[in-house]
């Protein structure tokens, strides 16, 4: 930080944001269209003082850009950066409301994109379906990411799936059949018959006897 903003900064910020939107937009765009290159424009940021103008584009491989470049820098006479990014930071930078009605959280406040893999969802047995795991960029919604934690942690409190249990109340033995990680109960499968929904604080384990050496 080299000092605070004043309010002839925010009027001029504001200037540029608004032109970034639409001239220099609209100029880079048909540059694109006019060379062929296989990429999508995103955004313009262009720096307070106008010495930088920074490119945001979207591509499915490398492309060589440099004409690009070349025309940006004969039409603005400033120094220009164009930068490749992510499906995840496009909708960062766009920003949108997401399938809960919220901004969403990577134009929000997320700040750190770490990856977000299958075995999150997994873990929190949400539905595998990616047409209702992903979020507007098209990948793995990043709360599976920031929940992850939880239903890991909790998860290390309640029997596997398969272990031999006795529900202490009862006396009653059985084998779990799945675990209700935030609500901390486990489906035991009872050796009577029938199935009964038991609060882990309920169940012991039963150790299996040792083999024969």
């Amino acid at each position: 930080m080299l000092r605070h903003a004043t309010d002839d900064d925010t009027r001029q910020q504001e200037e540029i944001d608004a032109a970034g939107r639409s001239a220099e937009f609209r100029y880079c765009r048909d540059r694109i269209a006019a060379r062929k290159l296989p990429m999508k424009l995103a955004r313009v940021e262009k720096i307070l003082g106008g010495g930088r103008m920074t490119f945001y584009f979207m591509a499915e491989s490398r492309v060589d850009f440099r004409d690009l470049v070349r025309d940006l820098a004969r039409e603005y006479r400033m120094r220009i950066e164009l930068k490749q990014i992510g499906a995840r930071d496009e909708a960062k930078i766009l920003g949108d409301v997401s399938y809960c009605g919220r901004e969403l959280c990577c134009s929000s406040w997320i700040r750190d994109m770490k990856p977000v893999t299958m075995k999150m969802a997994k873990n929190q047995k949400s539905t595998l379906d990616p047409s209702k795991i992903s979020g507007m960029c098209g990948r793995l919604l990043c709360c599976l990411r920031y929940e992850d934690a939880v239903y890991t942690e909790h998860r290390k409190n309640l029997p596997k799936r398969g272990r031999r249990v006795t529900v202490c109340s009862t006396g009653e033995a059985g084998v779990v059949l799945h675990q209700e990680v935030l609500a901390a109960t486990c489906v035991v499968l009872l050796d009577r018959g029938g199935t009964a929904t038991v609060p882990a604080a309920d169940l012991k384990i039963i150790e299996a006897p040792a083999q024969p050496s």
